[in-house]
C-alpha cells in the first residue's frame, strides 16, 4: 500500500472519530422535559399492563430500532423492549440507534400489547 493512501485512510478515520465525539447527541432533549420521577422497568409494564394502561411512566433503555422519520423506535432496557411512538406528541428525534435514552410518556394497550406514547426524550 502506498504511504499517501495509508495517510488518507488514517486521516478519514480520525475525522470520523472526532466528529462522533464532538457532535454526540448525549444530553440532548426532545419534546417535554423529562421529570425526576423514578424509572419503571419494562418487564413491570409487560407483567401487569392493565395497571399501567393510561398511566404516565418514565423508562430508560437503549434504542434498538428507529424509523427513518424519527417518530417511532423500540427501546430495550434489558428486561423487555417496548414500541415508543412520538408522532402523537409532535416530537421527532435524530437517528440515535444504540444510544441510551430516558423517555417519559403514557402507556396504552394496543391489541393487549403495551405501547409508550412518548412526550419527552433525553439522550444519555
Amino acid at each position: 500500500m502506498k504511504p499517501g493512501l495509508m495517510l488518507v485512510i488514517v486521516a478519514v478515520f480520525l475525522v470520523v472519530i472526532l466528529k462522533s465525539m464532538i457532535f454526540s447527541p448525549s444530553g440532548t432533549k426532545y419534546g417535554r422535559p423529562v421529570s425526576n420521577a423514578e424509572t419503571v422497568k419494562l418487564i413491570e409494564i409487560f407483567r401487569r399492563p392493565e395497571i399501567f394502561d393510561g398511566k404516565q411512566v418514565k423508562v430508560k433503555g437503549k434504542v434498538i430500532w428507529e424509523d427513518a422519520r424519527g417518530y417511532q423506535f423500540r427501546l430495550d432496557d434489558g428486561t423487555a423492549f417496548i414500541h415508543v411512538d412520538l408522532e402523537p406528541s409532535g416530537v421527532a428525534i435524530p437517528q440515535i440507534v444504540n444510544y441510551t435514552v430516558v423517555v417519559e410518556g403514557g402507556v396504552f394497550l394496543t391489541d393487549q400489547e403495551p405501547t409508550l406514547i412518548g412526550q419527552g426524550v433525553e439522550v444519555r
